[in-house]
């Protein structure tokens, strides 16, 4: 799936391409993967 130009839901920046990105499984929402090692889980719990 491509997400340029949507907002990583931790850091809220922009996807830009070929940035690495992945989507939790629960709520799909995406993260650069960097951001989601930092905490090691989804930033958008409110959706679980």
């Amino acid at each position: 799936m491509n997400f340029v130009g949507e907002k990583c839901v931790f850091c809220g920046e922009v996807f830009k391409d070929g940035d690495d990105v992945v989507v939790c499984p629960e709520c799909g929402s995406p993260h650069h993967r960097e951001c989601y090692k930092k905490e090691n889980r989804c930033a958008n719990i409110a959706l679980h």
